[in-house]
């Protein structure tokens, strides 16, 4: 199901299968942005499920999808500094620090990036995905090649046109090829 408005209504009506979809679209960003406040993968997927959950016991407060995404980002900062101040994990004035509001859209606008940038590479071809993400894993074309069982130009030219496809799809943009490189 195609996230839109539409499927904020079908939520607010009791759709369980248009919340998996929302639930399955979103849980993998807050989680990524959880854990990037709270430094652990554990913690990050019970806080992103909360989130999740707090916007389902409240759906029918809602209307439109940016409002709901906004809530779940929210929730999920709130849920997540909640969890260092509880565990301390951190000083008072790191969790100060981290609550800045610029700092937590940074970490927002990243993960928007990163989504949509996992979204576009999902859309390759099955092989072409596979170089790409064999090679974002660090591996050299060589190694490629003899694990895919294909000639060292095959992968040259996959990982061209994954390349092509998602400067295309990015509007050319290099901030994105910054993003798939860093880290």
């Amino acid at each position: 199901m195609k996230l839109n408005d539409g499927i904020v209504s079908e939520i607010s009506n009791g759709n369980y299968l248009a919340f998996k979809s929302l639930f399955d679209n979103f849980f993998t960003s807050l989680c990524l942005f959880s854990s990037q406040i709270v430094k652990s993968n554990v913690a990050a997927q019970d806080i992103a499920q909360e989130a999740l959950i707090a916007y389902w016991k409240r759906k029918s407060d809602f209307e439109e999808l940016i409002k709901v995404k906004a809530f779940l980002y929210i929730t999920t900062k709130n849920l997540s500094l909640n969890y260092l101040k509880k565990n301390k994990k951190v000083a008072p004035v790191e969790v100060h620090t981290l609550a800045n509001d610029k700092t937590i859209q940074e970490l927002i606008i990243k993960e928007e990036v990163y989504a949509s940038l996992r979204e576009e590479i999902d859309r390759l071809p099955p092989r072409t995905r596979k170089v790409l993400q064999l090679a974002l894993q660090g591996m050299k074309n060589p190694e490629i090649a003899l694990q895919l069982n294909v000639s060292v130009n095959t992968v040259k030219t996959l990982k061209k046109n994954a390349y092509a496809e998602i400067r295309e799809a990015f509007g050319g943009d290099s901030f994105v090829f910054l993003l798939l490189f860093s880290e």
